[in-house]
């Protein structure tokens, strides 16, 4: 299986911040805007649809820390996303890797209305494990999440890094973070993570 997340040695260890009993909070690669983080799966979960129910309580801690962390440092509203992807056709529901990885971008920008313009207003969610019905029918499906707010689009078809390319306010591709890793603004998110886990 060629999956980065998978390989721990190569994508995950030079960047870990914060390791749980079954998952990784890593900075993202193409941070493009300094406070992007990813909370990724130790086991190849397709996306958080197809997590065990079990695990959810132990995510949304982490999640908790990572937006107290976002928020504290970057003084911002932290957005959160994921491209659940099953494969339907050519639908990959503009997710890059097939792999749960749950991202957090230090943001004030209003982008479920720009997520709305494009894709119409989706389906409303109370928590992550109401997802778990997509796992059955093997629905792909796009995830927004701010504060207490979820909404969802199941079976769409996006570009590749849709989230992300609406963030990024430039004409070139500088949003993609397989061309632009952007290692600077990652680099300088785990040093400001290292003093702010010492204080916290």
């Amino acid at each position: 299986m060629d999956c980065p997340f998978c390989n721990y040695a190569q994508e995950i260890k030079y960047r870990l911040l914060k390791e749980t009993e079954n998952f990784y909070l890593i900075p993202g690669k193409g941070a493009f805007l300094e406070g992007y983080l990813l909370i990724v799966s130790k086991k190849h979960y397709e996306s958080i649809s197809d997590l065990p129910v079990g695990a959810f309580p132990e995510m949304r801690k982490l999640e908790k820390e990572a937006i107290r962390f976002l928020r504290g440092v970057y003084e911002t509203e932290v957005i959160e996303y994921e491209h659940g992807c099953y494969v339907l056709g050519s639908n990959m529901s503009g997710g890059c890797i097939s792999h749960l990885h749950l991202g957090l971008f230090a943001t004030n920008e209003d982008v479920l209305s720009q997520i709305e313009n494009k894709l119409g207003r989706g389906q409303k969610i109370e928590k992550f494990e109401d997802l778990l019905n997509l796992r059955e029918k093997l629905v792909s499906y796009l995830l927004y999440k701010k504060d207490k707010e979820m909404v969802y689009w199941p079976e769409i078809n996006v570009l590749s890094q849709f989230i992300r390319r609406l963030l990024y306010k430039n004409t070139d591709d500088g949003f993609d973070w397989r061309q632009f890793p952007h290692t600077e603004n990652m680099d300088a998110l785990i040093s400001k993570w290292q003093k702010w886990n010492q204080n916290n």
